[in-house]
């Protein structure tokens, strides 16, 4: 059973998976910690402009007028991926007398829609519920 190509290969394959492994361990180290570092300072740029963002809606009005009106923008925009995600729905379900060669493409191309759309809609409410959380939280303060 375990002949003597067998045991050979096998150790083979082990001197080379740890010299691969000796090669791209360096590599993945520095990739590890560059991409680090960009995170952090993405996430302390966001920050940083988001509190400016936030001291400009407490000082403003119109700031916040303004702010409100993007999240009603938002809302709208989720409103009308639903929609869209709904027709997309109706018609993936709806799909008689069609041709077989044209119906399962078809098929397959309302449902991709159906779930980006829903995506776009989700992505939309969470922009509205989120720019309006920021407008209550400064109107608050």
């Amino acid at each position: 059973m375990w002949t003597t190509e067998r045991w050979l290969s096998v150790v083979l394959i082990g001197v080379a998976v740890h010299l691969v492994a000796a090669y791209l361990k360096p590599r993945l180290d520095r990739f590890s910690s560059r991409t680090a570092l960009w995170w952090t300072t993405r996430t302390d740029k966001r920050s940083a402009d988001r509190e400016a963002r936030l001291h400009e809606l407490k000082d403003s009005s119109e700031r916040r007028l303004q702010a409100r009106l993007a999240a009603l923008g938002f809302r709208i925009g989720g409103v009308q991926s639903m929609m869209f995600a709904a027709f997309s729905f109706f018609m993936f379900t709806v799909r008689s007398g069609f041709p077989r060669s044209v119906l399962f493409p078809a098929s397959i191309l309302l449902a991709v829609l159906f779930l980006l759309s829903a995506l776009a809609a989700l992505s939309e409410f969470w922009k509205a519920a989120r720019m309006e959380g920021e407008v209550e939280r400064r109107c608050v303060l």
